[in-house]
């Protein structure tokens, strides 16, 4: 993050500009995670891991088909990246102590606080049409001709609330995923300098703090993954609720079931994280310069 106090709007455009890098290079590794985990377990499986998913995919749609769904992700991403940077930016601010020191406790409450706003405004919707939409795909009849006609179907369907299924696991995702990545970043970042130095890290840098975030982020909160993408899909009605798609899972496909779709989501995170972390810190300074 940016070590001198900038304006609000700083944050949300260097926010901003770093999701929208990130989530155009990476996505493909999203699709395929979201393929696997939607995949139930079977004596034959369509897709042996994320690497068949992703060849197979290919092989029979083209390279192209690794994007379905990317109209909404990519939508809701600016936006999301955006209010991230922008609340914890405003939270960093206000909890830091009377020397204008941020501890690591206050660290993760803030980014906690930050997953649990984005999670409810902007991910929870974004993440349900992104679900739904790979799901469609799959069906031998797809209902939706896109991301505007499966908003409007699914809103006339079941109301606004039909887009906000799986609140309760990605608000719990979320806050896992921005407690642990701005803690763990802030973290290396400051082993990284010299003792008693501060001053600006090379890009490089804070590529590998960002990606070791991320890393470990998605090791603790893949359950969470998991679990809102089954009560996001087209299936998602065999669920009565969160409690009740983790003991189905469980009892059906045993505890590694909640790791499904890792593989994939290891990759994208850690380096989607090298991009989006990295890249905020960098056009925080570029913005510094500037204006």
């Amino acid at each position: 993050m940016a070590t001198k106090k900038s304006a609000g709007w700083k944050h949300v455009a260097a926010g901003g500009m770093a999701g929208a890098s990130e989530i155009v290079i990476m996505y493909p590794t999203e699709f395929v995670k979201t393929q696997m985990q939607l995949q139930r377990k079977t004596a034959t499986p369509k897709f042996a891991n994320s690497f068949d998913c992703a060849r197979k995919i290919v092989a029979e749609k083209g390279v192209l088909a690794l994007y379905r769904g990317l109209t909404s992700l990519l939508v809701g991403t600016v936006p999301k990246t955006s209010l991230r940077f922008g609340v914890f930016g405003k939270i960093k601010e206000a909890f830091k102590d009377d020397k204008g020191v941020l501890t690591s406790g206050r660290t993760l409450v803030a980014g906690m606080a930050t997953g649990l706003v984005e999670a409810t405004l902007v991910v929870t919707p974004v993440e349900t049409m992104k679900t739904v939409l790979i799901a469609d795909q799959n069906s031998a009849k797809p209902k939706y001709n896109g991301l505007l006609h499966g908003v409007r179907s699914i809103i006339a369907e079941k109301g606004l609330l039909g887009v906000y299924k799986g609140w309760a696991p990605t608000a719990a995702k979320q806050m896992g995923n921005q407690g642990i990545r701005f803690t763990t970043y802030e973290a290396i970042k400051n082993s990284m300098r010299p003792a008693g130095e501060g001053g600006a890290l090379h890009p490089t840098q804070l590529m590998l703090a960002g990606g070791a975030a991320g890393f470990i982020s998605v090791v603790l909160t893949m359950p969470f993954d998991v679990v809102k993408t089954r009560m996001q899909g087209l299936d998602a009605a065999m669920y009565e609720g969160t409690v009740d798609c983790v003991r189905k899972v469980y009892t059906s496909e045993g505890i590694t079931a909640f790791w499904k779709g890792m593989a994939a989501r290891l990759p994208r995170v850690v380096f989607g994280q090298s991009i989006t972390l990295a890249g905020y810190d960098v056009f925080m300074r570029l913005l510094n310069k500037i204006a």
